[in-house]
């Protein structure tokens, strides 16, 4: 049953990968998942309940990727950039179908409340992850200033995890690449904070 559940929000993943969510529903998710849309329904009895587990999919694989990236590195400095490169889709050599998802629900909590609620929980996590990585680092960023700082990198990731869905021939990966890392070196040399 969990399988068929699973198999399900794959195709409902590809299918708003290839459509947006205004083109999916629920006829052409089972199309997709090669049932019926009684066995869609009978798991996600609404389009706004296939919706949500949808997303719900997508935010425990970006959980799953960006765990994967923290886990084994050693100093905060590598954590947070190999988080930073996750979240902002540099790594992967083309941004993937769950990456593209992950930007049209980001649209779509502008006026769907129970999303919202979702995407906001999920950003404030990734923050007060960037902010203990930010603490930690040598010289680390004052608790004062890093949770700002912690927003402003999130908000650098997040514009470049938007051009490498929506225009990857301006961002390729070296660039937004590159990009982080520029801004990390700043962040650890120049220390703005120091200034305060």
């Amino acid at each position: 049953m969990a399988d068929l559940s699973e198999s399900i929000l794959e195709s409902t993943v590809d299918v708003i990968a290839e459509v947006g969510l205004e083109g999916m529903s629920i006829r052409v998710v089972a199309a997709r998942a090669g049932v019926s849309i009684g066995a869609v329904q009978h798991h996600f009895p609404t389009k706004q309940a296939l919706v949500v587990a949808a997303h719900d999919h997508v935010s425990a694989a970006f959980r799953h990727r960006a765990e994967r990236a923290l886990t084994g590195r050693g100093a905060a400095f590598e954590r947070l950039s190999a988080l930073l490169r996750v979240l902002a889709l540099v790594d992967e050599r083309e941004a993937d179908a769950h990456a593209a998802v992950r930007l049209a629900y980001v649209a779509r909590a502008a006026n769907d409340l129970e999303i919202r609620e979702r995407h906001v929980e999920s950003v404030e996590g990734i923050e007060h992850v960037l902010e203990r990585l930010l603490r930690a680092i040598d010289g680390g960023v004052p608790t004062i200033v890093a949770r700002d700082t912690a927003a402003s990198l999130l908000a650098l990731a997040d514009g470049i995890g938007l051009a490498r869905v929506a225009s990857p021939e301006r961002m390729p990966h070296e660039r937004g690449a590159g990009l982080i890392d520029r801004a990390l070196h700043a962040l650890v040399t120049q220390r703005p904070w120091a200034r305060l």
